[in-house]
């Protein structure tokens, strides 16, 4: 399945939700913003929104430091 993330193609191997894409790309769940086809995701939706084909993600991390 090919999506865009952060402006790279990319396939996936598999239909997954936006928490198991997460966990696929080994990203904290909890330091990151998704946003799905230009609309932002709240954390309790990464549980039950699926990914889609062709689907545009952006994922933000945020990181500490000074």
């Amino acid at each position: 399945m090919q999506v865009q993330i952060n402006g790279k193609k990319e396939e996936l191997p598999r239909a997954m939700t936006a928490e198991e894409l997460l966990h696929y790309l080994k990203l904290s769940d909890k330091q990151v913003v998704i946003e799905l086809n230009r609309s932002i995701l709240a954390t309790h939706e990464r549980e039950t929104t699926v990914i889609s084909e062709q689907d545009v993600i952006e994922i933000v991390q945020f990181v500490g430091g000074g």
